[in-house]
């Protein structure tokens, strides 16, 4: 259909003036006429005229004859076979026609099978075809009844049992993997496979992604909730009304207290094992010794007290001091040094175990209860400012006959400890050592080799990335330009991460990379069979001990150049010469615009750019 818009209206003179309506509002489509649109439930079959539609019930338990497929099953889910539509489709024109399935040859041309069928493990999964379903786009399949057949590395055997779906598959399976037993021959320069009367051509397969990694199952321990009671006080209740309902949610209970004056009143006398006291608003109105028997009287024989202070001779102290002198008039008893607070806390017969200073010294948290709950309190205290001074001894006994020894540290049995500075130290019936989080594969065999490589085990998760054996390689290649190197550094490239997390498909690499085990590496540094210091470039493979190089891309690493500069050379270059010399033809003098020219390849792009004295202009 050729249309020509010009003859629809008279002709127009350029240009048109301000204001010359478009065209286009006034063009649309003509919807007086209907027309006939052919659909599946028009057609039907020759002998019955029923729909053509056909529904086929899909059950894998062990009386059904689709029992095989329980064994193409894929990261724990049984999935329907490729050629399986095909025989289907392939069974139901033979039923609509009333003829043989042995008997008569089949051509399914322009074939695609968009996504996989999940079949229950329990039960029957409807499975419904037309007519259509035969047209759909890259596979052609000639079939017909065959008896045995043919397969080596391009040929061999493969057995006929009578499973037209088992037979197709396996085919594909070769013609994929790249081992094609009927004898079957497969064609790389054709793109085909034949075997017996079956052949397929022009397959393209697309890497299915698997599901992440399962984790092993947790490790269940108990630990018994603690009940533990707030309670909230100040030197009158009406100040904590406004947050009244807030307690209540919290299940906060209030008090009025002035520890500044008086002990703990009633029931909160030496019943909380923690009290905590914020008094960092300005200089001490009281003795401070008898603040901190207030303080004391409040909490229980082997409790703790939190007491935040201003110190003397700080800035932020003095300043406060200052800002607040004029209020509390000569009633204050001023601020208090580390010297002289470690004093007052000893005179009313209390440990000092924190005390908020500057210096670098460790502080140690003790607790001989195996449900004291310090190993929690450890790991937050850890994260707060200056919380890398934190360290632990906790003892954790499984038998309750073993002994519970004394944690000062003044005791010679913690000498190791204190000189091991770890942050946790666990005394375990007799026998100290730490607790540390990690995960544990039972699932994963691990080997002494020479030869590995890194891959993720499953695209898109990195938890899965592993060190896997290699075979050895082999000390005379095949081919005269490829030689085994060892390999000392190796880059992590974009490509390589885009790779591992699964945001780049291994089909988007040109040829056919995407059916190779792994595609991480690219370059790497190393030496070669006569130990020259080279680096090169690598299709893939390249995070490895070993690889195998093509000597075409080696390059001799200069004597000023460390081994681990020149792992990150190969690929950037190579590049930005490829595209800037070799397909854009640059020739000295010219100007250039080089757009991320903080990037490696951008850097590179640069430093070739000035090496032929163009002139160059970049963004970032």
């Amino acid at each position: 259909i050729n249309v020509d818009s010009n003859v629809l209206y008279p002709a127009v003179s350029y240009p048109v003036p301000v204001g010359t309506p478009m065209i286009s509002p006034v063009v649309q489509w003509d919807h007086t006429q209907a027309w006939d649109i052919p659909k599946v439930e028009h057609f039907s079959h020759s002998s019955g005229g029923s729909k053509s539609a056909t529904i086929y019930n899909i059950e894998i338990n062990s009386e059904s004859s689709d029992n095989y497929l329980i064994e193409h099953c894929i990261d724990g889910r049984f999935l329907y076979p490729a050629t399986g539509y095909l025989v289907l489709a392939w069974r139901t024109l033979v039923r609509s026609r009333g003829i043989g399935m042995e008997t008569t040859p089949i051509n399914f041309e322009h074939v695609k099978i968009h996504r996989a069928t999940i079949l229950p493990k329990t039960g029957e999964r409807p499975t419904g075809l037309s007519m259509d379903t035969f047209i759909s786009d890259g596979l052609i399949v000639y079939l017909s009844m065959l008896g045995c057949f043919i397969l080596s590395r391009d040929n061999g055997k493969l057995q006929w049992t009578g499973n037209w779906v088992t037979f197709l598959d396996t085919m594909l399976q070769m013609m994929v993997v790249g081992i094609p037993a009927v004898d079957v021959h497969v064609s790389r320069c054709l793109d085909s496979i034949v075997a017996g009367g079956v052949q397929i051509s022009g397959l393209h397969a697309t890497v299915a992604p698997r599901r992440q990694q399962q984790q092993s199952p947790p490790t269940l321990e108990e630990f018994p909730m603690l009940d533990v009671d707030y309670t909230a006080t100040a030197t009158h209740l009406d100040l904590l009304s406004p947050y009244e309902a807030t307690l209540e949610e919290l299940a906060v209970a209030s008090a009025q207290w002035n520890p500044l004056n008086d002990p703990a009143p009633g029931k909160m006398a030496a019943g909380a094992d923690l009290v905590v006291c914020n008094h960092a608003w300005g200089a001490l109105r009281t003795d401070p010794r008898q603040l901190v028997a207030n303080l004391a009287s409040g909490a229980k024989e082997q409790g703790f007290i939190l007491l935040h202070t201003l110190l003397k001779g700080q800035t932020l102290g003095e300043t406060v001091a200052v800002l607040t002198s004029t209020t509390q008039g000569n009633n204050q008893c001023g601020l208090l040094t580390q010297a002289e607070w470690e004093k007052v806390f000893s005179e009313g017969s209390l440990t000092l175990a924190i005390l908020a200073d500057s210096s670098d010294h460790c502080v140690w948290l003790t607790a001989s209860q195996a449900h004291s709950g310090i190993v929690g309190m450890v790991n937050c205290l850890r994260q707060e400012p200056g919380g890398n001074r934190i360290r632990c001894m906790f003892v954790s006994n499984l038998n309750g006959s073993s002994a519970t020894p004394s944690l000062q540290p003044g005791q010679k049995s913690m000498e190791s400890v204190l000189e091991g500075d770890l942050v946790m130290n666990v005394l375990r019936d007799g026998q100290w050592g730490s607790f540390r989080h990690q995960l544990v594969s039972h699932d994963l065999k691990e080997e002494l080799t020479e030869s590995a490589f890194i891959n993720v085990l499953t695209r898109g998760d990195l938890s899965s990335l592993r060190w896997i054996s290699s075979p050895q390689h082999r000390s005379v290649c095949i081919s005269p330009t490829v030689q085994t190197c060892h390999v000392y550094y190796s880059s992590l490239n974009f490509r390589d991460i885009m790779l591992a997390t699964g945001k780049l498909p291994p089909d988007a690499i040109p040829g056919d990379m995407a059916l190779q085990q792994c595609l991480l590496g690219m370059e790497f540094s190393g030496r070669d069979p006569t130990g020259q210091r080279v680096m090169g470039l690598l299709p893939a493979k390249g995070l490895a001990t070993a690889v195998e190089a093509d000597r075409r891309f080696l390059w001799e690493v200069p004597l000023s150049w460390t081994m681990e500069q020149a792992a990150s050379v190969p690929v950037v270059y190579a590049t930005a010469y490829y595209s800037l010399v070799v397909r854009g033809r640059l020739r000295p003098g010219e100007t250039v615009l080089i757009h991320s020219g903080s990037g490696g390849v951008g850097q590179a792009a640069i430093a070739i750019a000035l090496s032929k004295n163009c002139r160059v202009f970049t963004t970032v």
